[in-house]
Order: C-alpha cells, then structure tokens, then sequence
C-alpha cells in the first residue's frame, strides 16, 4: 500500500509571522519561498518521526486487500472510507461495521476482507493540533527552516554546509512513533 496526502494541514504549527521573526526578515520579498521552507520542516519532521504531525486526510492505496491487517499511517483519527473494485469491477465500498482501527493505525477487517483490486482507504490523522505541537519539535522545525534560508544551496565552490546533527534530532526523538 502506498500512502498519499490529499488534503495538507489547514495551518502550519509555525506561522509565517513566526518564521520571518525566527529568521529576522522584515520585508515580504521572500514570503513564498519562507512558507515553501515551513511546509519542508513540517514534512521533513513527519518523516523523522514516522508519523503525521497535524490533522490531514490521506488515502493508502493497493492494489489488493492484505491477507490480514491492513498498515495505514499513525495517529489515525478516523477511517473515512475503504473503497475497491470488486470481481465484476464495480466500485464497491465497504461498510464501516465491516472494519476496525487498531492502535491507530491499523485497519483490521471484521470477518475477512472482501476479494477486490484497486483498493483505496481514506482516512485523517494527525498527532498534534497547532495549539498543543511540542516546542521541542517547534524549535527542530525552525532551526531547519533558518537552514534552509541561510543556505539555499547545499553546497558552494568553498565550503558545504549542513545542520548540527545530535542536539537537534534529539529534540524531536522521544515524540517518534514506536514501532507497532
């Protein structure tokens, strides 16, 4: 199963505001490309730690039903869907007593899962909301933001530059998903 987001966070957990005061810039020249570099920390910071980090809709789409549980994303909030094609290739959709989600993040059919191709599960998750996102991680996204915009390019005819690494993983590791 691949997963996709297709509804992004409505709101960042750093605003544009925030970020032009982190990195000191007044003027809103480079508005665009500061708001592009607080989405690829969200992000970056979402793959870091295996898990979504603000409420969005994902699908996790395959071409078969697994032979048991069926691996969404963490912090699954709400299963919205789980549409396939059955054997005449009809749509279908399952109803949702014939599924539960398990330690958000598992979806577990209740008896066996139908024989279908082309299936897509359409669900929301998210760990944090806005008002409650860790300052920790808070702090890791906007050191990688500064980084991003001190350092547009990762490498220049006389030095490389990269980001401090143990201090600043070990802000955001204690709020990685454990293995399930």
């Amino acid at each position: 199963m691949q997963l996709f987001v297709t509804v992004p966070p409505s709101t960042e957990a750093i605003s544009l505001e925030e970020a032009k005061l982190h990195l000191r810039v007044d003027g809103a020249d480079d508005d665009d490309e500061i708001s592009g570099f607080i989405v690829a920390a969200r992000e970056t910071a979402e793959k870091e730690l295996q898990r979504p980090l603000l409420l969005q809709t994902c699908e996790s789409r395959g071409d078969t039903f697994p032979c048991g549980k069926l691996r969404l994303w963490k912090d699954v909030t709400e299963v919205t869907s789980v549409a396939y094609q059955d054997d005449t290739g009809a749509l279908a959709t399952l109803a949702a007593d014939q599924y539960r989600l398990m330690s958000g993040a598992f979806l577990m059919p209740v008896s066996t899962w139908p024989r279908g191709t082309d299936v897509v599960v359409t669900f929301k998750c998210g760990a944090f909301d806005v008002s409650n996102m860790p300052k920790s991680i808070i702090v890791w996204m906007k050191i990688q933001i500064g980084g991003l915009y001190e350092n547009r390019e990762a490498s220049t005819t006389n030095q490389r530059f990269q980001t401090p690494g143990r201090f600043i993983e070990g802000l955001i590791e204690r709020y990685a998903s454990p293995e399930l």
